[in-house]
């Protein structure tokens, strides 16, 4: 009995382990990206996005936190190379809220941001992925909340 209580509390313990891993390396990709490293950011949040689908698999938000986060670093890079790429990030964690978490809070704040990238490289469409976001928040955050007025004043 005292074996097998061991072996689960190392268990649990390494799991915890890797999730600060993870985190971690959500934290180092930020950072980067905060402070313009774009190249170092990139290379960070891959590693997060590969820890994370291993930790805590497909269907995670954890999983697809990570994977708008690279959207987000691809987006903002100078590099019109790395820009390119964003799209197919935000268009995966779309697909993956339509099957697993439609409506929650996160998929608000994806449209916005992939919005946002369409606004930026004047590719039409955007007003479309502020309204859906617009309409995530007002349900789950409410209509006078900062995140709902703030993609509001996107749709005027």
């Amino acid at each position: 009995m005292t074996k097998a209580y061991l072996l689960f509390f190392i268990s649990i313990f390494s799991l915890q382990a890797s999730a600060q891993t993870w985190e971690e390396l959500g934290r180092l990709a930020f950072e980067y990206h905060r402070t313009g490293f774009h190249d170092e950011a990139i290379l960070y949040a891959e590693s997060s996005i590969d820890m994370a689908k291993k930790q805590f698999g497909e269907t995670d938000l954890r999983y697809i936190s990570s994977i708008i986060n690279m959207g987000n670093y691809l987006r903002d890079s100078p590099k019109n190379e790395h820009q390119h790429k964003a799209p197919k990030y935000y268009l995966q964690a779309l697909s993956f809220f339509k099957k697993y978490h439609q409506g929650h809070t996160l998929e608000g704040t994806l449209n916005l941001n992939y919005g946002v990238y369409l606004e930026m490289r004047k590719q039409g469409y955007s007003k479309s992925y502020y309204q859906k976001a617009y309409e995530i928040y007002k349900k789950n955050l409410g209509e006078y909340h900062p995140l709902t007025q703030e993609v509001k004043k996107k749709l005027i």
